[in-house]
């Protein structure tokens, strides 16, 4: 059912398209449900996109700000060229070959590649290799046909990928399992190994504070560590100390 601007789309959701639905994206309203679909691997990890609560979503925002501020990516620009130059140089190689290619595949290769460089500081090697490493791409393209498939049927998604019980029982699809190991792997290598080596310092604020049953009053530093508290077997587990993905 529509009414000029506004076009119901499902029971309680209207589309609107109107310049004053700019106001409501900028507002800090919760969003709906369909973005818990991209908490991988279930919905005890939330991410930028499945954060739904405004308060906690500004927190995480706040945390990469700088890094995607304009001057660091005008900082990265050189390596990005330096991938584009490699993306030439196969297609060169390839177009000597004279045989046909999937341009459209190199593309891709080269967008996970530059990401790759942006984030942390090295290609991934889709450009090396020429080839989709660990099936990277096509989850990705699996990944967006489970969201598509589920969006307006939540009751679905809580029980398949958003269903703990499922990873706890280990009874995931290989292809369900595919989607979310990158995320898994990648969070426990940073857990082991978190990139800030150094204490995070809080000041106690004036209303005190008290941690574990002790009492710290207004101005005491406390620091949190992040190589120890990673580690913490209260935290994570007696195996604290390896690496398990599956944690």
């Amino acid at each position: 059912m529509s009414s000029g601007p506004f076009v119901r789309i499902s029971y309680n959701e209207v589309s609107v398209d109107h310049p004053e639905a700019f106001q409501i994206l900028a507002a800090p309203l919760w969003k709906s449900d369909w973005y818990k679909l991209f908490a991988v691997p279930n919905s005890t990890y939330n991410s930028l996109t499945s954060e739904c609560d405004p308060k906690k979503y500004a927190t995480m925002r706040s945390n990469l700000a700088s890094g995607f501020s304009g001057s660091s990516v005008m900082k990265s620009e050189p390596f990005m060229d330096k991938t584009i130059q490699l993306l030439e140089q196969r297609l060169d190689e390839l177009s000597q070959q004279k045989k046909p290619f999937e341009f459209g595949l190199w593309l891709h290769f080269l967008t996970w590649d530059i990401m790759g460089e942006v984030m942390f500081s090295t290609r991934v090697g889709f450009l090396d290799q020429g080839r989709d490493i660990g099936n990277s791409i096509k989850n990705n393209f699996g990944l967006a046909l489970y969201v598509t498939s589920t969006a307006y049927a939540q009751w679905l998604h809580a029980l398949l990928l958003s269903n703990p019980i499922l990873r706890w029982l280990d009874f995931q699809p290989k292809e369900l399992s595919a989607i979310w190991a990158p995320v898994a792997t990648r969070k426990e290598s940073l857990r082991l190994y978190p990139g800030v080596p150094w204490n995070l310092p809080r000041v106690v604020p004036r209303e005190s504070l008290t941690v574990a049953g002790h009492h710290f009053t207004h101005g005491t530093i406390l620091s949190v560590n992040p190589w120890l508290i990673h580690r913490n077997a209260a935290c994570f587990g007696k195996d604290a100390n390896n690496y398990n993905p599956k944690r």
